[in-house]
């Protein structure tokens, strides 16, 4: 009957209206925003393997997140260079005090989603997968541009002709 339809609506709205803003919040919490990162100092500083770092990590703002188009990537607009003060020992009781000015940081309300890089050709990809999903794969574009009239494909790993799909350019991750 239509009371029944009626009721079943009402509670559909209610039940949206109580849930919507939790699904606001968590938009909110998981967007393109700098984050504060646990950061290895020797991880920034690849090539010194002979020396220990004291503390091993420092916490600096990285841009993290997700963007609400996945053509879209989370990057930082700036960076600024931050001053962390290490302990270096390069062997036994030697340490000297240093403070290591090669670490990016971002600032608040510096990142922002951008388009995704250029279409790309179809060369062998470097492939990368969420670990707990591998249905969540995503191939890394290639250094060279698709053909002209196509665009990169980060799902197949191949440049797909835009005569063969017809997408917004939003949704190509062609910048305008």
């Amino acid at each position: 009957s239509n009371s029944g339809l009626f009721v079943s609506f009402r509670l559909f709205i209610a039940s949206l209206t109580l849930t919507f803003p939790f699904i606001l919040e968590e938009i909110q919490r998981t967007s393109c925003q700098p984050r504060e990162v646990c950061v290895e100092v020797a991880k920034e500083y690849p090539e010194s393997t002979s020396q220990f770092y004291l503390p091993r990590c420092v916490a600096l703002h990285r841009c993290g997140g997700c963007c609400t188009n996945e053509a879209f990537y989370c990057t930082n607009t700036s960076h600024t260079l931050v001053n962390k003060t290490v302990s270096i020992e390069a062997g036994l009781l030697v340490m000297q005090f240093l403070a290591l000015e090669l670490f990016n940081n971002t600032p608040r309300l510096e990142c922002a989603p951008f388009c995704a890089p250029a279409p790309q050709t179809d060369e062998q990809q470097q492939i990368t997968c969420d670990v707990h999903n591998t249905l969540l794969c995503r191939c890394s574009p290639p250094d060279l541009p698709c053909a002209s009239g196509s665009f990169w494909d980060p799902v197949n790993c191949v440049c797909v002709s835009t005569d063969t799909i017809n997408y917004s350019d939003r949704e190509t991750g062609k910048c305008a």
